[in-house]
């Protein structure tokens, strides 16, 4: 680190403000002695997000934790995986629950210091930086408590490094929230979609019979192609060629894609041109994701284009009918070696249809609630970036704190 400290601030070693780096083991048994319940057994898959996530906790006797009292969490302490692909992945203990942990979770434990200052530390870029650094060597699996304990970390004072813990957690607490909100809104859009598209609930002004069709009565289908990949003239064109990588990027509406084919490249793949509102239909592997062109464009032969006959059946009415239903028509995949549908399957697929009036009422109900969630997802996106930027300056002194700023008293 060449920058000169900022002011008040110290570089020093993990191991000289820790009275505990360690980690503990696998109980002999493994998973066949985990219990329903007992002492909270926490593993790497538990730490996520920089946050500790228990939705599948594992549990052991009394008896075990007994014999495994080195590795015993406290509050306050500071977990890092130090093992495997979720190497570097690091969480703050601030349960009152009794915890243990297993071989690939290091337990840090901080004194005359703020850990959760140290736990921000290792989330930063300079944390991020000190352990790649480590693992270039050719260690990638792993790190040891002697290299963790050698980690340099830049430290403020403890009431700099409170009001930096205080700010970035006032970002975080907004993006909890604004994340609860989302996953609030979303499960009501579901319910909404489940209510209006079955006609369980019917908006006012509508009381028409609704109508089985089946769904090759009611749109034509056509597959894509992919042209030799050999061939980079095929790609020179100014035909957006989709994937189904493509689609799950693009969410509901696909405008363009990496990739644009020439005339050329449509003719050697026998694809043709799918015109503006076709629905996108994976048939393989992410069977069921589904998208809509909002421009003229070719698909690969994974992809079925279904074009609705006009006045009979509105495209993004299908839409919803069928990410409604993509947990359902998943079950469907023949079982080869990898799941797939064919065009005989989903002609045969059956809609429970207003008229075409009702259709687009129904769409727009549903394009609202969509906004919605957009809306909040982009300031959800803006939240994050802006702690990540707080996050990589206060954590080096390049943004400080101001000192009449209230400081916690933990």
């Amino acid at each position: 680190m060449t920058h000169p400290l900022p002011q008040n601030w110290q570089q020093v070693k993990l191991n000289t403000i820790t009275s505990k780096i360690g980690s503990g083991v696998t109980p002999r048994g493994g998973s066949a002695v985990y219990t329903d319940n007992g002492v909270l057994f926490i593993r790497s898959q538990n730490i996520r997000n920089g946050k500790l996530d228990l939705r599948d906790s594992a549990y052991i006797s009394e008896e075990i934790d007994e014999s495994m009292t080195s590795s015993r969490v406290q509050k306050n302490d500071v977990l890092y995986n130090i093992t495997g692909a979720s190497i570097g992945r690091s969480a703050f203990y601030d349960l009152e629950d009794r915890a243990n942990v297993n071989q690939h979770v290091c337990i840090v434990r901080v004194k005359d210091n703020s850990p959760k200052f140290i736990h921000y530390y290792f989330t930063s870029p300079n944390g991020w930086k000190q352990l790649w650094s480590f693992q270039a060597g050719g260690n990638r699996e792993g790190l040891n408590f002697q290299q963790l304990g050698s980690y340099q970390i830049l430290l403020p004072p403890l009431s700099e490094q409170r009001r930096i813990v205080a700010l970035l957690e006032t970002w975080g607490k907004a993006i909890e929230k604004l994340e609860r909100k989302i996953a609030l809104k979303k499960n009501l859009k579901k319910g909404l979609m489940q209510k209006l598209l079955t006609g369980k609930v019917r908006l006012p002004g509508f009381t028409k019979k609704w109508e089985k069709v089946r769904l090759g009565d009611a749109a034509s289908m056509k597959s894509g192609g992919t042209p030799k990949s050999s061939v980079q003239e095929y790609y020179d064109g100014n035909i957006p060629w989709v994937s189904i990588a493509d689609m799950t990027i693009c969410g509901k509406y696909i405008n363009s894609t990496k990739k644009n084919l020439t005339t050329l490249g449509l003719e050697n793949s026998a694809a043709r041109i799918y015109p503006k509102g076709t629905i996108l239909y994976a048939m393989y592997a992410s069977i069921g994701e589904c998208s809509i062109a909002n421009v003229e464009l070719a698909s690969s032969q994974a992809i079925l284009g279904i074009t609705p006959n006009e006045g009979i059946l509105d495209s993004v009415y299908l839409y919803y009918h069928l990410i409604r239903k993509k947990e359902e028509i998943k079950l469907l995949g023949q079982q080869g070696t990898q799941s797939n549908l064919n065009a005989g399957i989903v002609k045969d697929f059956n809609l429970f249809l207003p008229d075409i009036s009702e259709q687009r009422t129904i769409v727009e109900v549903m394009t609202i609630a969509d906004s919605e969630i957009e809306s909040l997802e982009k300031k959800l996106s803006l939240f994050k970036d802006q702690k990540t930027y707080l996050l990589n300056h206060l954590i080096t002194g390049h943004i400080r704190t101001p000192e009449d700023m209230p400081i916690p008293t933990s």
